[in-house]
């Protein structure tokens, strides 16, 4: 399964998301029908906090300490979720950066 990221709106997303998906290699089936439609939801809340009118969904597998993927994009703002594993930590501070 290879990693992905995507823009869209959210009046495409819906659509888009399952095709999306399918392009990373993830089996077919209903999990891919039911990550599609929890990312729609999760859209949907970031939306409705934000104003935002389109999001980059990214999708990646870690399976290490991921804390400098995430000051390497200056983002105002992100929504982070775990799927499979421990959970996301978020820390006020990550290694060197504040």
């Amino acid at each position: 399964v290879s990693d992905g990221r995507w823009t869209f709106t959210l009046g495409e997303l819906p659509r888009r998301i399952g095709p999306a998906l399918r392009e990373t290699g993830l089996p077919p089936g209903t999990g891919i029908s039911l990550l599609g439609r929890d990312l729609v939801r999760l859209a949907g809340i970031l939306s409705d906090r934000t104003g935002a009118w389109a999001v980059t969904v990214r999708l990646e597998s870690l399976d290490h300490d991921a804390c400098r993927l995430f000051h390497a994009d200056n983002v105002d703002l992100r929504l982070i979720t775990t799927y499979r594993g421990p959970g996301t930590q978020w820390l006020e501070r990550c290694g060197d950066h504040e």
